[in-house]
């Protein structure tokens, strides 16, 4: 998607409209669902929609160059230049801010149209918006109507849309169903939530700020494919290279301090700034230099100043009142910590700003948390009211200087990562798109839903290449989390790619969740579910009776052909110029439907029987290109008749920025839950038998009593079975953690002394094929690796340089390494140096930039 530069951003003032699509006289007027009569309108060739929203954000009635405007002005552009054109309705009285006349309409750039609605009061303003918007509707042709919320604005849009029969959007800027602190708030916050419940099933998509609200409106019987998670945007210039605040940080010196504690925020009970302050008394009592600063006016500042008093802390707090706008960031400028201890929130600007500014946040556990902040990484997470557990996050930051500039600067780099303007542009146009689709067919598809942001950075067009992967998305499995990360590293190469993959049944604690936050991906991520006989699910879920030979296999096989032909039908519609993927039987069924476009398998493994090898070897022809993801799979696939100028070797890599943390493994602990005490081994992968698991688990025989072996992962029967096998074996020094999710890994790495990998021997996949992804996550983490030493791990770690490699299959052995390194720090330390510095380069970009130039130069063939 194309994003203006700067200086369009105020361009187009005064620019008049686009020309009106006015219906035929005497056409009827299409229903939600059916198309116009004749067909599509004379420009539908466009292909973007007209959307009609109805807001309260009164900034874009302000002057150009007000500096309360931010980037508001600048994102409506963005979003116009996306669309094919946008109208926003806007809640105003009869005069401005400055008290002059507000116009009736105001063209703020080409295709961007403000309609004031210039009410008499609030109770006007739902009668005035609904006037109005139903003549701009009509005059304009408007494809979609969207509620800036579900109070008043979706009121109001809600008649727009059924009068001129078009789909609803609504958009949730705060976590309103999910806290019940917030309905007791207010007696009309009680009358209002059902009547906002209402207005957001009546809405034919709904935008929510956080995967937590997803969650709840789905579970109110809401399809979670109409719901789309759309990250709010930060002006991250605003926030970058700031001066800190002079009087604030002259303050802090001035008594004495040597730490500032800052949170901005209307003084409110919902802020529970009560909490904030008893946790100041425990920090200040523990560090008297510590100093906090309050910003922001409201109701309760007299009974809070009185509280910091009554604590014995008054002289080292500051209420400093309400600052303006311009003043955050170098407020925020001025911060070591940036504390939030509200009630209830959504997705937390204030936060975010605190990110893009370099500030580590201790946050409680509200529900936009779940997608700002990775606990432990890039700020804290505490529960909601405990001013104790607050007050040992703080304490922990502010004893840690390395330690807090770290969080900050991950937290910087995860705003920029994920909360641009471009991404909120991309986010939201993509909505609306998607919206309209099902009414307006002519319209550019973008992406479908669930899952967030799903519009790769060529835009609405269509994808360079695709992405068919015959796996469950999102899910536990490392495959699925390797192919989120290579179509995000494509992104960044300039590739615009679409994965195509089977719409399955899934764990319920991953089915809602969204890719992008789940994967922490850095941008939009464009996908196409195809749907299939899900025979999988029959024989595992519906009927578990038929889970042994040979109906697995047979279900797999009834699956895996629906899929292929569903992809094969999607990619001969698709005008993508490569197509891409990682299984071959797949893949050879679409290079039927390729017309004559490159097809690259990536090579991850080779079958063993000798029927599939033989029907491989057949088919190996039909590949233009093939990357092997180990020097022995390239080995076995020239063996077998590959011609060696087609196959490279690229090894697996990692999300550097993601692992190559700091966190001390004492903090990295305590944010986990962890004893602080003792030695502790960690493996965190899947426990397949060729993964060496068992033999971990025996080695914990081996070793002395202070050492706990944790093993982290596994699929739910898996973890299952594990768990009953150490009992039964009573293995009492390993602990089976089960799944988590992608974003504990680093900290669970870290939190580690040393950590390891036992591939076994007696599997061709795990000695020969395999190129592990943890072992490479485990180097980025700076900690010291015992592997077993079979072909597959030599080709990445040297022996007693980047690992100490032992005898595979032998628990023994395996005890013996980690007694090694644990017995003698500096040495372990050394190697965990080692290890770090030799994968910094092993990116999956430097992947992803690697096979754009092998498909690149096989395409030219």
């Amino acid at each position: 998607m194309t994003i203006p530069p700067p200086d369009a951003f105020t361009s187009g003032v005064g620019a008049s409209p686009p020309p009106p699509l006015r219906p035929e006289r005497g056409a009827s007027r299409p229903d939600v669902g059916h198309h116009y009569p004749s067909g599509p309108p004379p420009d539908a060739g466009r292909g973007l929609p007209r959307v009609l929203t109805v807001s309260l954000d009164t900034s874009l009635v302000r002057k150009p160059g007000d500096p309360v405007l931010g980037d508001t002005v600048a994102r409506h552009v963005d979003y116009a230049r996306n669309l094919g054109s946008l109208h926003v309705i806007v809640k105003t009285g009869k005069r401005g801010p400055d008290g002059g006349s507000i116009p009736e309409r105001i063209d703020l750039a080409p295709g961007l149209v403000v309609h004031p609605t210039r009410s008499v009061n609030r109770y006007a303003f739902i009668a005035d918006a609904i006037r109005i918007g139903i003549s701009v509707g009509r005059r304009e042709g408007i494809d979609v109507v969207s509620a800036q919320d579900p109070f008043a604005t979706g009121i109001a849009a809600l008649a727009i849309a059924r009068v001129l029969r078009r789909p609803l959007n609504v958009q949730v800027h705060f976590d309103f169903a999910g806290d019940p602190f917030w309905r007791r708030e207010r007696l009309e916050h009680r009358l209002f939530f059902p009547f906002a419940r209402w207005i957001v099933r009546q809405a034919q998509t709904v935008r929510v700020g956080t995967t937590r609200e997803r969650k709840i409106y789905s579970g109110w019987g809401i399809d979670p494919k109409q719901i789309m998670v759309a990250p709010v945007a930060v002006d991250l210039d605003r926030f970058t290279d700031v001066a800190p605040n002079h009087g604030f940080r002259s303050w802090v010196d001035g008594t004495g301090g040597d730490a500032l504690v800052l949170t901005m925020c209307r003084l409110v009970p919902s802020k529970d700034l009560s909490t904030l302050l008893r946790a100041a008394s425990q920090v200040i009592a523990v560090r008297p230099r510590t100093r906090f600063i309050v910003v922001g006016g409201g109701p309760l500042r007299q009974r809070l100043e009185s509280e910091a008093r009554a604590l014995g802390i008054g002289d080292a707090v500051k209420f400093a009142g309400v600052i303006d706008g311009t003043e955050a960031p170098s407020a925020m400028a001025s911060a070591d910590i940036y504390a939030l201890t509200s009630w209830y929130e959504g997705t937390s600007l204030v936060t975010l700003e605190a990110g893009a500014s370099g500030v580590p946040v201790v946050s409680t556990d509200v529900a936009g948390t779940d997608d700002t902040i990775i606990n432990g990484v890039t700020g804290m997470v505490v529960p909601v009211g405990d001013d104790h557990a607050f007050a040992t996050a703080l304490i922990g930051l502010l004893d840690d200087p390395v330690q807090r500039v770290a969080v900050g600067e991950a937290a910087r780099r995860h705003v920029r990562a994920h909360f641009g303007r471009a991404d909120a542009v991309t986010a939201l146009t993509d909505l609306w798109t998607q919206t309209a689709i099902p009414h307006r067919p002519w319209l550019k598809s973008a992406s479908p839903f669930p899952g967030g942001p799903e519009v790769p950075s060529g835009g609405l067009t269509g994808p360079d290449w695709l992405y068919v992967a015959n796996a469950r998305f999102p899910s536990e499995k490392a495959q699925s989390y390797q192919i989120a990360q290579m179509v995000d590293a494509f992104a960044t190469e300039g590739v615009a790619v679409e994965l195509v993959h089977p719409d399955r049944a899934n764990l319920d604690d991953i089915r809602e969740e969204d890719p992008r936050w789940f994967y922490e991906l850095r941008g939009p991520l464009r996908r196409h579910a195809v749907r299939v006989l899900d025979a999988v699910k029959l024989v595992t879920i519906d009927q578990p009776i038929l889970n042994r030979p040979p109906w697995p296999g047979l279900a797999f096989a009834v699956q895996a052909l629906t899929f292929a032909i569903g992809a094969s039908r999607h990619a001969r519609r698709s005008r993508a110029k490569v197509i891409y993927g990682r299984d071959w039987p797949i893949l050879w069924a679409l290079s039927r439907a390729g017309a004559g476009r490159p097809v690259v398998w990536e090579a991850h493994d080779l079958p063993e029987r000798d029927r599939s090898r033989s029907w491989l070897r057949r088919v190996l022809p039909r590949f233009d290109g093939i990357v092997a993801i180990t020097a022995g799979v390239r080995e076995a696939l020239i063996e077998m008749g590959a011609d060696p100028d087609r196959v490279v070797v690229a090894p697996d890599a990692v999300a550097w920025e993601r692992f190559a943390i700091e966190t001390p493994a004492v903090d990295a602990r305590r944010t986990l839950g962890l004893p602080v005490s003792g030695k502790m081994v960690v493996y965190a992968g899947h426990l397949y038998p060729w993964k060496g698991s068992h033999v971990l688990a025996r080695a914990g025989q081996f070793v002395p009593e202070d050492v706990t072996i944790y093993i982290v992962g596994g699929t739910p029967a898996d973890v299952t079975s594990f768990r009953t096998y150490v009992q039964t074996e009573e293995l009492r020094q390993v602990r089976v953690v089960g799944h988590v999710p992608p974003t504990q890994v680093p900290a669970w790495l870290r939190a580690a002394d040393v950590v390891v990998l036992p591939n076994s021997a007696q599997s061709v996949i795990g000695s020969r094929y395999t190129s592990p992804l943890k072992l490479y996550e485990y180097l980025a983490s700076g900690r010291p690796i015992v592997a077993s030493d079979v072909p597959a791990i030599r080709e990445v770690l040297t022996d007693g340089e980047t690992g100490i490699l032992v005898a595979p299959d032998d628990p023994a052995s395996l005890a013996g390494g980690i007694v090694t390194l644990l017995a003698d720090p500096v040495r372990a330390d050394r190697i965990g140096t080692a290890g770090r510095e030799w994968v910094r380069s092993r990116t999956w970009d430097a992947r992803a930039r690697q096979i754009r130039t092998f498909v690149d130069a096989v395409a030219r063939r």
